[in-house]
């Protein structure tokens, strides 16, 4: 079992911090179910914060693994450090730090679901396992398709609850715009740092999560 240094590298640097970004959306979830008007909303945040836990569960397992076959390395020694200081996860440190501190529940469940999460999901499951792939490794992808799975049911049960809203008040569609607005461009700022992740593929990257962003928000009616 030998993995080159270049994926070494990204599982080190881009991979195990990931397990920071998926404990603020589980945070994020259970933020939300503590604030939900219903049991049936609450339900769904609550199974969507464990999916976050899992996440960070399976990412914790895959680099102590590394660690195991590849000691010298240092793989998981520095996890902390690289989140908070590392180029590649400041911007998005910045939007989840911000997504943390809005407190009004409308404007959170915009913020996480409809630009946040929605972006960084794509982003880390869609489009790292694949750039993971053509290094010749594809345990990432394996670990990565549940992940995916999750989100897809979590986006379904979102677009579900949107939908409802908006029947029984169409006029909250322009309650929730200005939010959107604002959020999906800070989102799409979170990603940038990836920037060096990507290299030549990142624009192309980005142009494919946001057609596939703007199909889910159309299906929405936003």
């Amino acid at each position: 079992w030998n993995l080159s240094e270049e994926v070494l590298d990204m599982y080190k640097n881009v991979y195990d911090p990931l397990r920071y970004v998926w404990h603020i959306m589980q945070m994020e979830s259970m933020y939300i179910a503590s604030m939900a008007p219903t049991s049936t909303i609450t339900n769904v945040f609550i199974f969507m914060g464990m999916d976050h836990m899992r996440r960070v569960q399976r990412v914790a397992q895959r680099v102590k693994m590394l660690d195991i076959v590849y000691p010298s390395l240092g793989i998981g020694q520095d996890t902390r450090k690289t989140f908070e200081e590392s180029p590649v996860f400041q911007p998005a440190r910045e939007a989840l730090e911000k997504m943390l501190v809005t407190y009004d529940i409308g404007e959170a469940l915009v913020a996480f679901n409809l630009a946040n999460k929605f972006v960084l999901d794509e982003l880390l499951l869609q489009h790292l396992p694949q750039l993971a792939n053509k290094m010749d490794d594809n345990m990432m992808r394996h670990i990565h398709l549940s992940f995916y799975n999750d989100t897809l049911r979590h986006r379904q049960q979102v677009a579900e609850l949107f939908k409802y809203a908006f029947s029984k008040d169409p006029s909250l569609k322009e309650v929730v715009k200005p939010w959107l607005k604002e959020w999906q461009e800070i989102s799409y700022k979170a990603i940038e740092g990836f920037r060096e992740v990507f290299k030549g593929e990142y624009d192309n990257v980005v142009k494919e999560i946001k057609k596939a962003h703007n199909e889910y928000l159309g299906g929405l009616g936003l």
